[in-house]
């Protein structure tokens, strides 16, 4: 990667870390909860999103975990801000490093999470 590509990618990251955080502390869900918290695994042997929901005093509750289709590298902490939410909320991008591609599920509704496709990253 060169000396360009890599400031290039951590904003796009940094951005869709922001995103995620908005979105997240914007959508209440209408159910009553505070809504969810996603992450991603970030496992080397197959890369999923981790699903919390998020309770009203801020208490996380595991929800599920959803295969990516790719890989991830097995970093501690080097999987943040690689998750981003669509404006409307209709999609959730996730960055599968070790695969060098990017993953889209539908629907951020823990009814109907589903993996859309994937495509390499840019």
């Amino acid at each position: 990667m060169n000396a360009v590509a890599r400031p290039a990618r951590i904003l796009v990251l940094a951005a869709a870390f922001l995103a995620l955080t908005a979105w997240l502390t914007g959508a209440a869900a209408a159910d009553g909860n505070a809504g969810a918290v996603y992450t991603s695994t970030n496992q080397v042997s197959g890369n999923a999103v981790a699903v919390f929901d998020r309770g009203a005093d801020g208490a996380l509750t595991a929800a599920g975990q959803y295969p990516t289709g790719g890989l991830g590298t097995g970093g501690g902490l080097g999987n943040q801000g690689a998750l981003a939410v669509s404006n409307g909320g209709r999609f959730l991008f996730v960055v599968n490093a070790g695969s060098d591609d990017v993953s889209a599920f539908g629907s951020s509704r823990a009814a109907s999470r589903s993996l859309t496709g994937s495509a390499p990253a840019v």
